[in-house]
């Protein structure tokens, strides 16, 4: 009884293990993709206000004349 508890105890502890491995790699994945998505945010953001100055400067030039 007790050998065979103990071997239940070893089975739980490696699928412990191998849980938490593909938990921290899932994490780091997501943190990975979180943060490329916050750039591509940023970028598209940019572009944007870009456009928009654009179009306003294009405007009072517009209206200048």
């Amino acid at each position: 009884l007790c050998n065979l508890n103990l071997s239940k105890a070893e089975k739980e502890k490696n699928n412990s293990l191998s849980l938490r491995a593909l938990v921290d790699s899932l994490l780091e994945q997501t943190a990975a993709d979180m943060r490329r998505q916050y750039e591509t945010t940023g970028r598209a953001f940019e572009l944007r206000i870009e456009e928009t100055k654009t179009a306003k400067a294009q405007l009072e030039n517009q209206l200048n004349e």
